[in-house]
C-alpha cells in the first residue's frame, strides 16, 4: 500500500509564512512599547506612558546611544604600535645584520648548530615585522599618505635602522642625568681660612 503525503493548500502555506515574521515583528514592537493594564484587566500596548489610572506592566528599555569605548586618534594608535613593537623590531634589525655578516664570512655553514636558533628567531621576528607593517599600514591608509601619521611612520622606520645607536645615546643621556642628580646643589668649595702671617720681631 502506497503512502500518500498530504500537502497543505498553497494558501495555507502562504498564510503561515506571513504570520511567522509578523508574530516576531509584533513581539519586538511590543517589547519596545509600554504595557498597561486597565481597571477592567484589559492589557494595552502603547508608545506613550501609561495613564495614572492604569498599572504599568512593562516599559521600553533605554538604549545607550553613546559608546563607552574611548576613541583614539590615528596618531595615538601609531604611537601605541611603536611602543609595543619597538623592542622586537630592534632585535630583528640587529639579528638580521649579525646573520648577514655571518653568511658573508661563511660562519653559518661552519657552525650550523650555533646559528640555527638565531635563524629561527629571525624567521619569527620577520613575521612580527609583517604584522607591524600590516597594522601600521591600515592606520596610515585611514589618515592618508600625506598625513602626519605617514611621516611619523617613515621616521620611525628610519630610526629602526640605528637601534643600537639610539639605545647607546639613551643610556648616555640617562648616565649624565644620574651624574647631575648626584652632584650637591652648591658645588662651590668653601673658602679656606687665611693662614696667619708670621712676622719676625726685631
Amino acid at each position: 500500500m502506497r503512502n500518500f503525503i498530504q500537502i497543505a493548500p498553497l494558501t495555507t502555506l502562504i498564510a503561515v509564512a506571513i504570520a511567522i515574521p509578523l508574530a516576531s515583528l509584533s513581539h519586538s514592537v511590543f517589547a519596545q512599547s509600554y504595557k498597561c493594564k486597565g481597571a477592567d484587566g484589559k492589557i494595552e500596548y502603547s508608545d506613550r506612558p501609561c495613564t495614572p489610572d492604569k498599572d504599568v506592566l512593562a516599559k521600553p528599555q533605554a538604549t545607550n546611544s553613546v559608546s563607552s569605548k574611548p576613541v583614539t586618534s590615528p596618531m595615538q594608535q601609531l604611537q601605541t604600535l611603536f611602543t609595543d613593537y619597538e623592542e622586537r623590531l630592534c632585535e630583528r634589525e640587529k639579528l638580521s645584520m649579525e646573520l648577514d655578516k655571518a653568511n658573508r664570512n661563511g660562519d653559518t655553514v661552519k657552525a650550523k648548530d650555533v646559528w640555527k636558533p638565531k635563524q629561527e628567531r629571525l624567521y619569527f621576528l620577520n613575521d612580527t615585522l609583517i604584522e607591524f607593517q600590516d597594522k601600521a599600514g591600515k592606520v596610515v591608509k585611514v589618515a592618508g599618505t600625506d598625513s602626519e601619521e605617514s611621516a611619523s611612520l617613515r621616521k620611525y622606520q628610519r630610526r629602526l635602522k640605528d637601534c643600537d645607536k639610539n639605545k647607546s645615546e639613551e643610556k648616555t643621556v640617562e648616565k649624565n642625568a644620574e651624574k647631575s642628580a648626584a652632584k650637591p646643589a652648591d658645588s662651590k668649595a668653601a673658602p679656606s681660612s687665611p693662614t696667619p702671617s708670621t712676622t719676625k720681631l726685631p
